[in-house]
């Protein structure tokens, strides 16, 4: 910040943080029942306004692609990525690869600062969230993540969120991953 600039009301400050999300076909799991979008992505997703806007991530061959479409609000926006470049085409089994190359083909196309908070469809925000995670981004950082109070088999780290400031060492660290 530039000495003597005005700081950004709190308003303004939640409302230039970019929510996403993602939802895809997993060719290794099979469908349970024919509903396409669950019942907890569609609570998490009722519970977006808490946040903002949130940005759905799914590719173009998605079948549920109609029904989230019907969801879509002022809310909840939906981005369509092609196949290839979240690694259906490359590789269609892996469930983890594939959310990694959303989350950096999505950093990848936004400006340079741009502050971004990827969230998993299984999580539910309460009036305030927004505010809570604007206040996260006043502190300098390229990526943060999460953590559970108590660690479980899969460790400490939370995955389910993870604050990204777009640009370069972000970029780097998304495609490592």
């Amino acid at each position: 910040r530039r000495r003597g600039a005005p700081q950004a009301s709190s308003t303004n400050s939640t409302s230039n943080i970019t929510y996403f999300a993602t939802l895809f076909d997993s060719s290794d799991h099979a469908w349970k029942s024919k509903e396409l979008i669950s019942q907890t992505a569609r609570l998490s997703l009722a519970s977006a306004p808490n946040l903002g806007r949130l940005t759905i991530l799914t590719h173009a061959t998605y079948r549920g692609l109609a029904a989230l479409r019907d969801l879509a609000s002022p809310a909840v926006g939906v981005e369509v990525l092609p196949d290839h470049d979240v690694g259906l085409v490359t590789h269609p089994n892996n469930w983890v690869l594939r959310v990694e190359l959303f989350k950096y083909q999505f950093a990848r196309r936004q400006a340079p600062g741009t502050r971004l908070v990827y969230v998993e469809l299984d999580q539910l925000f309460l009036p305030g969230a927004g505010t809570a995670f604007a206040a996260v981004f006043e502190r300098p950082f390229d990526v943060a993540f999460t953590f559970n109070k108590e660690p479980d088999r899969f460790g400490s780290v939370n995955t389910g969120v993870i604050l990204i400031r777009a640009g370069p060492r972000a970029l780097k660290l998304l495609d490592e991953a």
